[in-house]
C-alpha cells in the first residue's frame, strides 16, 4: 500500500477511536502474547466481519495488520492500520479502498472488550496488534501475509518515513510506546534489505482470544 494511502487509512481509524490518556510509558505486545495477560469476557464471542458493500460484487481477498490500545478498563481505542495486503488492489482510488476495509475493521475492533487473566492484579494499558481477513478460500495463507511477529520493530520500521513519523506522533500513542529501541541499530543495519527478509519466513498469526474458561476447540 502506497504512502499517501497508509496516511489517510491512519487518519480514518485515528477519528474512530478516541485517544488514551495516561502518562506513563505503554508495553508493546505481539499478538501470539495478548492472551497471557487478557483475555475476553466468559460467554463472549467475536462476530465475522462483512465485506465492505462498494466492493462486495468483485471480492478479492484481503488482511490487514490492526494495532490498538488495550486500556486499564478493558475497552479498546487508538486503531491504526500497520500492514495490509490485496489480490486485487486497484490502481485508482487506493485511499478509498483501504479506507472501507478499514473502516470495517475499526467497527469491529472497537466493539471488543478485554478483562484482565485472574493471576494478573492491576491491568496495565498495553499496546498490540489484531490480523484481519476477507473474502479468502485459505484464512491461514492469507493471514501470513499480514502477520507481524515483531510489533515493535513493524513500528520502528514505518516511522523510517519522515511523513509516516509525523502522522504517527501527531495521534498520541505512538510517542507513548515502550519500543524495543535494540530494534532501531538492526534496523538501520538492515535498512536495504526487504521488510520479509528482516522478519524472517511469514508466521501465522494466532488465532483471537477465547473467553477465559474455555477450551481449545469449544463453542
Amino acid at each position: 500500500m502506497g504512502k499517501s494511502c497508509w496516511l489517510c487509512v491512519l487518519l480514518v481509524l485515528a477519528i474512530n477511536a478516541p485517544y488514551a490518556r495516561a502518562e506513563d510509558k505503554i508495553p508493546v505486545v505481539n499478538e501470539d502474547a495478548i492472551g497471557k495477560t487478557w483475555t475476553l469476557p466468559p460467554g463472549s464471542k467475536l462476530t465475522g466481519l462483512g465485506y465492505p458493500p462498494e466492493y462486495r460484487d468483485h471480492q478479492e481477498e484481503v488482511c490487514l495488520a490492526v494495532g490498538y490500545l488495550i486500556n486499564p478498563d478493558g475497552h479498546t481505542s487508538d486503531l491504526a492500520l500497520l500492514k495490509s495486503w490485496s489480490s486485487g488492489e486497484p490502481k485508482r482510488d487506493r485511499a478509498r479502498y483501504w479506507g472501507a476495509f478499514a473502516g470495517v475493521v475499526s467497527a469491529e475492533l472497537s466493539q471488543w472488550r478485554f478483562v484482565p487473566k485472574s493471576e494478573v492484579g492491576v491491568p496495565n494499558a498495553v499496546y498490540t496488534v489484531a490480523t484481519f481477513v476477507f473474502a479468502s478460500p485459505s484464512v491461514l495463507e492469507s493471514s501470513m501475509r499480514c502477520a507481524i511477529p515483531n510489533l515493535s520493530q513493524q513500528i520502528l520500521g514505518l516511522m523510517q518515513d519522515t511523513r509516516r513519523r509525523r502522522r504517527m506522533t501527531s495521534t498520541g500513542v505512538f510517542t507513548r510506546l515502550d519500543l524495543d529501541r535494540m530494534v532501531v541499530p538492526r534496523y538501520q543495519n538492515y535498512r536495504g534489505i526487504g521488510a520479509s527478509q528482516m522478519n524472517g519466513p511469514p508466521q501465522r498469526p494466532p488465532p483471537p482470544p477465547r473467553p477465559e474458561g474455555t477450551k481449545e476447540g469449544s463453542d
